[in-house]
């Protein structure tokens, strides 16, 4: 009979190996090599999944003693997250282990990987052994990151010798760094010295040619004219930016949040800007949260209206919570959409709805759905201003759908709401 319970276990731990590595090889993890690949990739999607059958394979292993104490790894400088202490990360406070460790999502795959990978005999005798890592010294770990900064700090220079010469005493390239966002943004990212080429260094540097060497589809990451259009971005040279800016290049989000966009522009810039067309830059300046510049752009476009089929720029910025401006937009609005009104509905924003509903067509069916919202979200003073306005006009529910055609969206520029 134990003999029938060992096996059982041992037929449920190997599935659940096998699991895991069809899981893996769904998302191209095969190899080492694979997964240091696909580590920041979507696979990250299946983390969860990977996490259920990890923590009932740690279950297993606890079952049958085979996790000691390593209670000391957590605590070493360079600390690890195993045995007895990763399935409580999975199974309990995965936050504290975390802080604890240092860690990160990505060591739940390496360890399901780990998993996946390495065969275990649940109920074979084992003798007690400790495994002893090999971690660099303090000494060692503060020299390193002292090459680390030196190399950084040649490629701020745009000195290609003095990075070479960073290089040859132990620096490396390929490594992430971490450095502020901005000069003006304290906050850390990891990035490779790829992505801060445009931030130090002038396009044709000698440093670019360094690096072609080093970095696999070098040309893939590093382009001369977004090199260009960053590198203006940086010294806040906006007309520089959008004049090397063309139709294939992309304007990032950074360019879109900066506060003194409109009034740093020239005026020709500023007409190629509203060329980009008002729905496409009123909601690259909501994402943005550039409540400054979207105030200052709107007086470069006339009225704004909506097709049947488009939401209009009230409505996005309702979306965004940005009651101010969407009180502002629909002083240039025309005609806007039944969308508008229900968003309006559900944040309490009372004060819009006669602008909404005096600019919008409603039909039956979307009146009961306002109905619906009104009462769903608790806006007893929407329900009564729907149910009044329904009151005045008993005949058409409010204003009937097919009253009137909506008006094309104006020229100022295409939909896309």
């Amino acid at each position: 009979m134990r003999k029938i319970d060992e096996d059982q276990l041992q037929k449920l731990y190997d599935d659940r190996r096998a699991t895991i590595r069809q899981l893996l090889a769904h998302y191209g993890i095969h190899t080492e090599d694979d997964l240091a690949r696909n580590i920041n990739e979507t696979v990250l999607q299946a983390v969860a999944s990977l996490d259920f059958i990890v923590v009932e394979m740690c279950e297993m292993l606890k079952a049958v003693g085979y996790f000691g104490d390593n209670f000391y790894y957590i605590k070493h400088r360079i600390p690890m997250i195993q045995g007895k202490s990763y399935r409580n990360l999975l199974a309990h406070d995965s936050l504290s282990y975390y802080v604890l460790a240092d860690s990160s999502d990505e060591i739940r795959l390496i360890n399901a990987f780990v998993f996946a990978v390495t065969e275990v005999s649940l109920f074979d005798k084992r003798q007690p052994f400790e495994v002893y890592f090999t971690f660099p010294t303090v000494k060692e770990t503060n020299r390193w990151n002292a090459e680390q900064q030196q190399l950084l700090e040649a490629l701020k220079t745009d000195n290609a010798a003095r990075i070479h010469e960073a290089m040859r005493s132990g620096g490396e390239i390929t490594n992430q760094f971490c450095v502020p966002l901005s000069e003006n943004d304290s906050t850390d990212f990891t990035t490779t010295l790829v992505n801060l080429l445009y931030r130090y260094c002038r396009p044709g540097s000698p440093v670019i040619t360094l690096f072609r060497r080093y970095f696999d589809n070098f040309d893939s990451y590093y382009k001369p004219s977004e090199a260009l259009v960053k590198s203006a971005f940086k010294q806040r040279d906006f007309d520089l930016a959008l004049k090397h800016c063309g139709k294939n290049l992309q304007l990032g989000p950074e360019f879109f949040a900066v506060p003194e966009l409109v009034s740093e522009l020239g005026k020709n810039q500023l007409q190629g800007l509203a060329s980009l067309g008002w729905a496409f830059l009123i909601k690259q300046l909501l994402d943005a949260g550039n409540d400054q510049s979207l105030t200052e752009v709107l007086p470069l476009f006339g009225k704004f209206s909506i097709t049947e089929d488009d939401y209009g720029p009230a409505w996005y910025a309702i979306l965004r919570g940005k009651h101010g401006i969407a009180k502002m937009l629909l002083e240039k609005t025309i005609r806007t959409h039944p969308m508008a009104l229900e968003l309006a509905l559900v944040f309490h924003w009372n004060d819009l709805l006669s602008e909404i509903e005096s600019k919008t067509l409603i039909g039956r069916n979307m009146f009961m759905r306002l109905l619906r919202t009104a009462i769903r979200e608790g806006n007893d003073i929407g329900l009564d201003f729907l149910l009044t306005r329904e009151r005045n006009t008993p005949e058409t529910g409010m204003r009937a759908l097919s009253a009137r055609p909506l008006s094309p969206v104006t020229s100022d520029g295409p939909n896309g709401f």
